[in-house]
């Protein structure tokens, strides 16, 4: 039986725990560990990554079409992000 020590919140020794060895004999599986770092460190990321949505990209100050012109199907606006071949339209924000 190992003997390991329980501490409290500031640090300081307040007991004794008796654990069996055969907890600790079981072999280092090296990918297993190389998954759990791995874990960790991507939960410790802050995670902003974020896109401009469409009310927040700034126009081109071009006006979209003339004024005595139908839109035609598959014309684009210049900052629309929902017409065709657009990239942030579905896009998150943190």
């Amino acid at each position: 039986m190992l003997k390991l020590p329980v501490l409290n919140r500031e640090g300081k020794v307040n007991g004794e725990v008796s654990l069996p060895e055969s907890i600790f004999s079981y072999p280092i599986k090296k990918h297993i560990l190389y998954e759990s770092v791995v874990n960790y460190l991507a939960n410790q990321r802050q995670g902003t990554a974020s896109t401009k949505t469409r009310g927040e990209v700034s126009g081109s100050n071009r006006k979209p079409w003339r004024q005595k012109e139908q839109v035609e199907p598959g014309w684009e606006h210049p900052i629309s992000s929902m017409e065709k071949g657009r990239d942030n339209f579905w896009s998150e924000a943190p």
